[in-house]
């Protein structure tokens, strides 16, 4: 309340845009209630990106305040010099001075506060700002992994949604739940604590990502939920003392945001136990579009199948799914085509760009652009991206498949499928591939594998071992520069 006071005393108007610009901290948490409360939208910036990148969204979507901590004191006068309108800058941790920056083709004096400072000098005022469901509450930015990133209108109508169902997860009778953030609170991390704020939750805030301190959290916090992508999972369980911790007190440890090895899953289950949980959601509508629930994981009393693991569950609590072909018609179980999504945590569209949220949205549902089917049973299988399927010899080949089958290989730590120019096939299947410590293997043996398990069409033409694949500073595998460095290559 503190922070929303401070905000409208500043002269804070509802609907200014107000961004973070910070390492994971517990005052990063409070100020985003802080700007939600007073009337503002919160700019989620991701500190680990590239201080240009940062700097060129916010002047994109627009920047009236900034806090920052005081490692980002440059850039935070760079976001000022590109927002030369109202605008308030707030240091978190150190004494801020003034400095002077370019704005346009004149210079200004930028002004900076230290928070606590700026609290207690905070006026006395009201805040009754009250929001309609169609309120915009933040604007994240897509990972722009397949083209330039959009900024995604999240509503106040979503985060009610995303509150119901975090505490359908969170509340049990054992009591409130725990929860570690290792991962950004600028993208799902963040979406998580605002939503479970409501359950009672207690939070154990991590500024990043580092495995043994997680490890260690988990033992003696007595952690009952967290989130992970599955590069975070495989660091762990490549921990030496992996086995070495207790987690008993471990209640759901979710994953998502990027396909995960079986085989890498599995392992999870045997050190961790029956806790894992599959998360498949988007920027767009976060979080809760599907849900392997941590029973899924298991069929009489045993580990499920592979088929089984490769699923991203049935639908959440909050979405109803379908299957569309490029009509919009639905299509019976079993058949490809793109994955839609209906329910109240279905963004309100993207940031000033209307003909892109009408591309997206076809009789009521939202396209997600990820190409899979359902089952009988209601398990949605994940295939491809619809911007990544690959064309070769007349043939649709989906990426998860033949990275599925390449991960069954026993030494294969990972793999990535991307496709590239033919002049014979249109598109040819390349494969990165990561091994395992010890381990050795040939090309020959990985196409050798695949042509008999899934084909010769889908086996991959060519092989690279890698010592690490790529990620994105949000842990996805980033298959656009892979693909960027073989073409670089093959030049």
């Amino acid at each position: 309340m503190r922070v929303a006071k401070a905000l409208l005393g500043s002269g804070l108007q509802p609907g200014m845009h107000c961004a973070i610009y910070s390492l994971n901290s517990a005052w990063a948490i409070i100020v985003t209630l802080g700007i939600i409360r007073a009337g503002g939208i919160w700019l989620p910036v991701n500190s680990r990106n590239s201080e240009a990148d940062n700097i060129a969204t916010l002047a994109q979507l627009g920047c009236d305040v900034l806090f920052y901590q005081g490692q980002f004191a440059d850039a935070a006068a760079a976001v000022a010099s590109q927002n030369p309108g109202f605008f308030v800058s707030v240091c978190l941790d150190e004494q801020a001075s003034n400095v002077e920056v370019a704005a346009g083709n004149a210079s200004k004096t930028y002004s900076s506060v230290e928070l606590h400072n700026w609290l207690r000098a905070a006026p006395e005022v009201a805040v009754s700002v009250k929001r309609e469901p169609a309120d915009i509450l933040a604007i994240p930015m897509t990972g722009g992994t397949t083209g330039r990133a959009k900024g995604v209108l999240l509503s106040d109508r979503n985060f009610r949604a995303l509150s119901y169902g975090m505490c359908d997860q969170l509340v049990r009778e054992e009591g409130a739940a725990t929860y570690l953030c290792a991962m950004p609170l600028t993208h799902v991390g963040g979406r998580i604590v605002l939503s479970a704020l409501p359950s009672g939750a207690r939070f154990i805030i991590h500024a990043g990502f580092d495995a043994q301190a997680l490890l260690n959290s988990i033992a003696h916090e007595q952690v009952t939920d967290l989130f992970l992508p599955p590069t975070a999972i495989y660091t762990l369980l490549a921990q030496s003392n992996v086995h070495a911790f207790d987690y008993s007190s471990l209640r759901a440890l979710s994953y998502g945001a990027a396909p995960i090895s079986v085989t890498q899953l599995r392992k999870a289950l045997e050190v961790f136990g029956p806790v894992m949980r599959g998360l498949f959601g988007q920027t767009e509508c976060p979080m809760m579009i599907s849900a392997l629930t941590q029973q899924d994981h298991y069929v009489d009393g045993a580990i499920a199948s592979d088929k089984r693991l490769q699923s991203v569950g049935r639908a959440s609590i909050l979405s109803e799914l379908a299957i569309l072909d490029e009509q919009g018609r639905k299509l019976p179980a079993s058949q490809c085509g793109e994955i839609a999504v209906k329910g109240d945590m279905v963004c309100e569209g993207y940031y000033q760009n209307s003909a892109e949220t009408q591309q997206t949205r076809v009789n009521g549902w939202h396209l997600t652009g990820d190409i899979g089917y359902l089952d009988n049973e209601g398990f949605l299988f994940i295939v491809d991206r619809k911007k990544d399927m690959i064309i070769s010899g007349g043939f649709n080949v989906y990426s998860a498949e033949v990275e599925f089958a390449i991960t069954r290989i026993k030494g294969v730590a990972a793999a990535a499928v991307i496709g590239v120019p033919s002049e014979h096939w249109g598109e040819e299947v390349v494969a990165f591939v990561t091994l395992e410590p010890g381990t050795s293997i040939d090309e020959k043996s990985v196409v050798d594998f695949c042509k008999e398990a899934i084909g010769q069409v889908k086996a991959p033409k060519s092989v690279e071992f890698v010592q690490d694949l790529p990620v994105t500073k949000l842990g996805k595998i980033d298959k656009r520069l892979l693909r960027g460095l073989l073409l670089e290559h093959l030049k």
